[in-house]
């Protein structure tokens, strides 16, 4: 992987972790009801960065999406797609029923989850392991 397309990685990296963001402030006003955050404004910059990330980590991949193989990064990659698509989905669909929209934000926690698991797994496999 050439040196544009790493920092690319870790721009689209850092991108991310600001979007992580948005679960500890929607936290911090479950938990502090007197902080005053305006979790609208929040949602919107989360799902603005979302797609952001997935962009920048799409071109970070580069030619290689046209050569899958299971790795670290391919599970990493398809776990970021399928995370930006449930955050589209629950976004868009404001007409669906409330036990849909819990089906599909419990989705999109569990793909969170396995993102950020493969993304460590990730960084920890090309940058420190097998560099």
């Amino acid at each position: 992987m050439g040196i544009q397309t790493d920092k690319l990685g870790w721009i689209a990296g850092a991108v991310f972790l600001i979007c992580l963001c948005y679960f500890i402030l929607k936290r911090i006003k479950i938990y502090a009801p007197k902080i005053k955050i305006n979790l609208r404004q929040a949602l919107n910059f989360h799902c603005y960065l979302g797609i952001i990330g997935t962009i920048i980590a799409i071109l970070h991949v580069g030619q290689n999406i046209f050569f899958i193989q299971i790795s670290a990064g391919f599970i990493c990659f398809f776990s970021m797609i399928l995370l930006c698509i449930s955050g589209i989905v629950i976004k868009c669909l404001k007409r669906i029923s409330p036990a849909s929209r819990r089906i599909w934000r419990f989705v999109h926690i569990g793909l969170a989850i396995v993102f950020v698991g493969s993304l460590l797994w990730h960084i920890l496999l090309y940058h420190f392991i097998m560099s």
